[in-house]
């Protein structure tokens, strides 16, 4: 799912490039708070509108269908980076056997730790 937030993160090159790759209008003035971008002029329903995971499929010319590996490509593409492959899931060999902890279950307290003394009463 896009985020705004994704969106004002990126350099203001980046957007623009990207903006007008997508014909992306800007109908306001950035508003900046803090040394931090708000608002950049670009209305939130055109971003959504013109970045989905079609558009994005046909301006990459690739078949994926995940939007972050979508959108890290479309990045990728116009800062003139090379893609990266997108992420797989490896699931553990189930021949290795999960080894037990030593005292019976896991975050046990060690045995041989000195107590500790709480506040020293007031005099």
């Amino acid at each position: 799912m896009f985020t705004y937030s994704h969106w004002l993160k990126l350099p203001i090159n980046t957007r623009h490039t990207i903006a007008t790759a997508f014909g992306i209008k800007k109908t306001g003035a950035t508003e900046v708070a803090n040394n931090e971008v708000v608002k950049d002029g670009y209305s939130i329903q055109a971003i959504e509108e013109a970045l989905n995971i079609d558009a994005l499929q046909k301006y990459l010319n690739t078949d994926e269908t995940d939007f972050l590996v979508l959108w890290d490509w479309l990045i990728a593409a116009i800062e003139g980076r090379a893609r990266t492959a997108s992420p797989t899931i490896t699931i553990a060999n189930e021949e290795e056997p999960i080894k037990e902890p030593e005292n019976g279950f896991v975050g046990a307290i060690p045995p041989n730790l000195p107590k500790r003394r709480g506040r020293p009463k007031k005099t």
